[in-house]
């Protein structure tokens, strides 16, 4: 076997271990891996800002150079800032790219420290783009996304709504706002009859539930209502809804309980909450869920037990007869977490450590059965662990 055979069956395993994630991470210039096929190196590209190389206006001064044809092979474009603020200079070669890859299907813009400047992307506004690199723009054709996903925070967000109209087929949306909704935002009842996961505010999750099948939900509940301003989805709103996810502070707790009633089909729920769930807490949390979704199988807390709170017993599984499983994070800093399975009056199983296989922060997209692997963990480690815990948040509080 030749050495270049060698070397090519080599990318070959690098490529495969990639899954397709993206070239873009070895090198800026596709063409130096063009002994692969053309439809395996267009097919993403993931774009770390922390890294010079790994830009908006590298990619595309890369692609403006290419054959046409090969902008249409492009069928994922993921941006992280990862800590990095988003410059507005990034915004024209980002809305280049937008307004040149006819094919796109997925485009994730990852966090960045500060909101980034959607008001300057031609994409989401319908406007016609302007040339940026002495490029006309020729065969611009704005693409049908399947999947978007927004992490920092949308300015314009009736720009934004508008869009999201003329887009069909997206089946998953994730997106942030800062403020609730305006008396002006609505969705036309045809709008994202695909929509299937959506992770938003609890104020935008209410106006996107209707007559949508969405069967994954993730809100993060707003900081600006309480029970007696929040706007709730209706029962027959959230049937299709199995697997929810919500996100707590000390501020939305009670709204949560309200929130969490109007679920009734419910297979599985993630409460990311750290430090604030108590045993009382919880056992009102299992109480509401027993009244409104008593086909539940798995509960996860994902987030640390509040101070001094010791592991819940097995009665927990009680009221809820479908119960099958609990969870709740042992560790943070190695993502362990415990978990009791349910019993009987003559065995209690013995609980398990767990570490999730499907992506930080994905975990709620993941299958609670088959997405993670067992592992072995140190009693006297996480007895310490626990420890350093207590001792920096101090008295448990008073909620």
């Amino acid at each position: 076997m030749s050495s270049n055979a060698v070397r090519i069956e080599e990318y070959n395993k690098i490529c495969d271990f990639l899954d397709s994630q993206s070239l873009f991470h070895l090198e800026p210039d596709p063409r130096r891996w063009k002994f692969l096929r053309a439809d395996v190196l267009y097919h993403a590209f993931v774009l770390q800002a922390e890294f010079w190389r790994s830009t908006p206006y590298v990619l595309a001064a890369v692609l403006r150079n290419e054959p046409v044809e090969r902008l249409y092979l492009v069928r994922r474009l993921v941006i992280s800032f990862d800590g990095c603020d988003a410059p507005i200079s990034h915004s024209p070669y980002l809305d280049w790219l937008l307004n040149n890859l006819p094919n796109l299907e997925s485009v994730q813009l990852r966090d960045s420290t500060r909101s980034f400047a959607d008001d300057y992307l031609t994409f989401f506004h319908g406007k016609p783009p302007e040339p940026v690199m002495n490029d006309l723009n020729a065969h611009c054709r704005r693409a049908t996304l399947k999947e978007l996903v927004w992490k920092s925070s949308i300015r314009m967000m009736d720009s934004f709504v508008r869009f999201l109209h003329t887009q069909p087929e997206i089946t998953r949306l994730e997106f942030n706002s800062l403020y609730p909704p305006s008396a002006d935002i609505t969705f036309h009842p045809g709008a994202l009859p695909n929509l299937q996961v959506l992770h938003c505010t609890s104020c935008f999750s209410t106006l996107l539930l209707p007559g949508r099948p969405i069967s994954h939900l993730q809100v993060s509940m707003s900081l600006l209502v309480n029970s007696n301003t929040a706007s709730f989805p209706s029962c027959d709103d959230t049937d299709s809804v199995q697997v929810l996810s919500v996100g707590l502070d000390q501020y939305s707790i009670d709204v949560f309980y309200e929130f969490l009633s109007h679920f009734r089909n419910l297979k599985t729920l993630t409460v990311i909450a750290p430090h604030i769930l108590n045993l009382e807490r919880l056992y009102r949390l299992i109480a509401v869920i027993s009244l409104t979704s008593p086909n539940i199988e798995f509960i996860r807390l994902c987030g640390p037990l509040a101070p001094h709170t010791s592991f819940p017993p097995h009665r927990i599984f009680g009221p809820l007869d479908s119960l099958l499983a609990f969870e709740y994070l042992l560790d943070e800093s190695s993502g362990v977490f415990r978990r009791l399975f349910r019993g009987n009056v003559f065995h209690e199983p013995p609980p398990i450590f767990v570490k999730w296989t499907c992506g930080l922060h994905n975990e709620w997209l993941g299958n609670w059965k088959t997405d993670v692997q067992q592992v072995q963990v140190d009693a006297r480690h996480f007895a310490d662990v626990r420890s350093a815990v207590r001792g920096r948040a101090g008295a448990p509080s008073g909620f």
